[in-house]
């Protein structure tokens, strides 16, 4: 009996082993399959990565880009908030990084023949050149314009401390100027506010120039370009020098309170509607206004508190 139940413990045993054997086995071909599966969607996240950055960046290198002198071409925009959303942060550092290198590699006057005689680029050759590098600092100003917050927390990171540090200043400079400068003063400013949604857009399009500001407490935030040429000696110099100024932010603070003090937004056309909806739009217009002149004077009371200490060296 002993021997025939000893016996039947070992037939047990040895069943069970080949069966944990055969799950082993089964366990690794799933994590062999789920490694490979990855591995397949990696591969297609990167290519579908891919592919939504080469349309857009195609469309903003466009050669006929480069052809128009002036004012830089601001059909670029839509393409630029295309790059804006899809590009990764270390993605964007790289490109830029070689972008700005190719700005500023020397003020080119002068190139070499074939027989490696120096000659003299023409006016023509120079303000071609000229405009492509306007160009390049154009569309990259409008990308960094459009980068969403999380991706700005990232450029601020790398700043401090990051290996493309330098880079990182320029793009948050460059952003900070393109949201000042475009989004909040010529695409909001030179219009008339007939409703509170339009006074709204301007406070929060110039309160994302103040967030970058905000970061800025010692003057370092910078953007100065070396590769313009001038065409004559008697010409201003064409490279650019963007620097963020709280003093001139403050007075774009003021400048959009008196508009709303000015244009007195009365609550839109009221396009369709019955005069009681009206008045009720304009009592809510005039509510909306009403915070947004407590958010701004707020703005001004955090600068009164927070002057800029300008920085006598760039870290």
């Amino acid at each position: 009996m002993k021997k025939f139940v000893t016996f039947l413990m070992l037939s047990l045993a040895l069943t069970a082993c080949d069966k944990l054997s055969k799950a082993d086995k089964a366990m690794k071909s799933v994590n062999e399959m789920n490694d490979k599966v990855d591995h397949t969607n990696n591969t297609m996240d990167g290519m579908a990565y891919d592919m939504r950055l080469a349309f857009p960046m195609q469309a903003l290198q466009e050669q006929a880009n480069y052809d128009i002198v002036e004012p830089i071409a601001f059909k670029l925009a839509p393409w630029a908030k295309k790059v804006a959303q899809y590009i990764t942060i270390p993605d964007l550092l790289d490109l830029c990084e070689s972008q700005f290198h190719e700005i500023d590699d020397g003020a080119i006057s002068a190139s070499v023949d074939k027989d490696g005689k120096t000659v003299n680029l023409t006016p023509d050759q120079i303000a071609k050149l000229n405009n492509q590098k306007r160009v390049i600092i154009g569309y990259t100003s409008m990308i960094a314009g459009f980068l969403p917050d999380d991706k700005v927390e990232q450029l601020r990171l790398e700043a401090n401390r990051g290996a493309y540090s330098d880079t990182a200043v320029k793009l948050l400079t460059l952003r900070y100027s393109f949201i000042k400068d475009f989004l909040f003063d010529s695409l909001r400013m030179d219009k008339t506010f007939t409703n509170a949604d339009q006074a709204k857009k301007a406070f929060e399009q110039l309160a994302e120039a103040d967030k970058v500001a905000q970061m800025d407490n010692h003057g370092f935030l910078h953007y100065e370009s070396k590769g313009l040429v001038k065409l004559n000696d008697g010409d201003d110099d064409p490279n650019y020098n963007v620097t963020v100024d709280h003093d001139e932010l403050v007075s774009q603070w003021n400048r959009l309170l008196n508009k709303i003090n000015n244009d007195q937004p009365t609550g839109g056309l009221g396009l369709g509607q019955t005069s009681l909806e009206q008045n009720q739009q304009k009592a809510a217009d005039a509510q909306e206004l009403q915070s947004l002149k407590s958010q701004i004077q707020a703005k001004l009371d955090y600068w009164a508190k927070h002057p800029q200490v300008k920085a006598t060296t760039q870290p």
